[in-house]
């Protein structure tokens, strides 16, 4: 059997700390996982249309927030609700978040709206997609 060398106390220190840093990394690991990726936003309440190229909307994001405000009101929804655009995708898609929750009929119909614009390629909610359970494969 070898022999470890360094003093016994060397020892039970670095398992301490090493320890201690698995400890930290499982829990950090657990609260990333209960917070999600962005708290501040629930369903519905953020969007990702995408206007065709060689629109102006399609060119310059900030000809998008008059469109998004049309929508909205073309949809009689709540008036205190308004979308706000955030940021521009890589794909050329915008990013936008309602001021609030929109109730999902609310949702339906502001989709179907943007939709039917005929600047508009599509318009889909933002959300986190998570792959479901692999099915077993078949016993042989």
């Amino acid at each position: 059997m070898r022999r470890l060398r360094g003093a016994p106390v060397q020892w039970a220190c670095r398992l301490a700390v090493l320890a201690v840093a698995l400890v930290m990394m499982t829990a950090g690991c657990a609260m990333a996982n209960q917070q999600g990726v962005d708290q501040g936003d629930r369903p519905g309440q953020r969007f990702i249309v995408k206007f065709r190229e060689g629109t102006s909307e399609g060119r310059d994001p900030a000809a998008v927030q008059p469109r998004l405000d049309a929508a909205m009101d073309a949809i009689a929804a709540d008036r205190g609700v308004r979308l706000q655009w955030l940021h521009r995708m890589g794909i050329g898609a915008d990013v936008v978040r309602a001021s609030a929750p929109v109730d999902p009929a609310a949702v339906d119909a502001l989709l179907a709206q943007l939709s039917a614009d005929p600047d508009v390629e599509y318009a889909e909610l933002d959300g986190m997609m998570h792959i479901g359970p692999v099915p077993e494969p078949p016993a042989r």
